[in-house]
């Protein structure tokens, strides 16, 4: 399946999907039983199979921090809202899932002491109408868990070597005095993080001019601000959520976390104008079952260094798609069509001034594949 399986390219049976979830409990496989109890006239009349442990497939560790990641409501929260149909009176694990264009939708979870599977959808494999695993399944499967525990059941335990302690939560690393966002995590013994945050840091700045101080700034004239420093792909984005940018330096420092060369958006930054999306090269399909106006890839871009330009314009084959004036980033979203289309971003640093081009990015739009379009969105 490749990387498809981790957006549900691989087809599997609900017994086999609640089965797999239940290794997350204990960490061994689990072996659905069909026959619990033989009875004749409601009195037993011969001894139940017994249950045979399964082989353990992860570590109890590690099984631990998946159920306490799924059990997580506040985690839940950014896409469900509080008080959705999966938060019930007692610790509960839960998953939902929605396939593309309707066709089923699902919700698999467990407590210490039962593991239920819910599956919606149309016998004849039809779409429904944008149904997905939070409304279908997911009110389904809270009726049937609260069913299934007229007493609240455990709390899953915790093994051994799980440590807890306080993060920076943008970055995963130890709090510093800087940074002010914190929270609790729990971890593998071993696999805590040791070093502290460098993304937050203060940073002393001329009052006046609000750049950075240096050895000739007065005193009185000098403060100190804190910053989210972040490599420059993400300039555009912290310019969009209004988070201040750190005055430039001639040398600065960026997070360890944030050096891989393989993310395929650290652009260079050679470039006065960087267009960050959409990635080039890149293939769409359009889906006659699913409504056009969600059908729309997003297309943005900004100026390398967070100055405002007299004027900033979205181009697509040539024609205008917006345009800002005095702005340093754009951002829209443009609904597909089909063949193949060229985007970058253009403008002028004042009003005068010769055109200025980022990088074009290549995007091919195609009709709809069933084949190669038979993937899933996990929610």
């Amino acid at each position: 399946y490749g990387l498809a399986l981790t957006l549900g390219g691989g087809e599997v049976r609900l017994l086999e999907l609640a089965a797999a979830f239940g290794i997350f409990e204990q960490g061994n496989r689990l072996e659905p039983r069909a026959i619990l109890r033989i009875e004749q006239n409601g009195a037993p009349i011969a001894a139940a199979p017994a249950a045979i442990p399964g082989p353990q497939v992860v570590t109890p560790q590690t099984a631990y921090l998946i159920t306490d990641i799924l059990a997580d409501p506040v985690a839940r929260m950014p896409a469900f809202g509080q008080g959705s149909v999966l938060e019930l009176p007692f610790a509960a694990a839960v998953k939902t899932g929605t396939t593309t264009d309707w066709r089923d939708n699902w919700t698999v979870g467990y407590s210490t002491q039962r593991i239920v599977g819910v599956w919606v959808g149309n016998a004849d494999n039809t779409p429904m109408l944008d149904v997905s695993g939070i409304d279908g399944a997911g009110p389904i499967w809270r009726d049937l868990m609260l069913a299934a525990h007229p007493q609240a059941p455990p709390a899953f335990a915790r093994p051994d070597h799980i440590v807890e302690l306080s993060i920076c939560g943008p970055s995963g690393l130890l709090p510093t005095p800087a940074c002010h966002q914190t929270r609790r995590e729990r971890f593998i013994a071993g696999s805590e993080p040791t070093q502290p945050d460098n993304q937050f840091q203060s940073i002393a700045i001329d009052l006046a001019t609000g750049q950075r101080a240096d050895a000739s700034t007065p005193a009185n004239r000098r403060g100190q601000r804190t910053y989210w420093l972040l490599p420059p792909a993400y300039r555009e984005w912290m310019l969009a959520q209004g988070i201040a940018l750190a005055p430039p330096a001639a040398t600065q420092i960026q997070p360890a976390s944030f050096t891989s060369s393989n993310n395929p958006i650290n652009r260079s930054t050679d470039q006065p104008l960087l267009l960050t999306a959409p990635t080039s090269n890149t293939a769409y399909q359009i889906h006659p079952g699913l409504p056009a106006d969600r059908q729309r890839i997003e297309l943005s871009g900004y100026v390398a260094d967070g100055q405002p330009w007299a004027l900033l314009r979205l181009m697509k084959d040539g024609e205008q798609l917006w345009q800002g004036t005095n702005v340093s980033h754009l951002a829209g979203w443009w609904a597909l069509t089909e063949g193949a289309h060229h985007f970058w971003l253009e403008g002028q640093r004042a009003a005068g001034d010769e055109i200025v081009r980022s990088s074009p990015a290549l995007v091919q739009v195609e009709p709809f594949n069933a084949i190669s379009a038979q993937l899933a969105v996990g929610q």
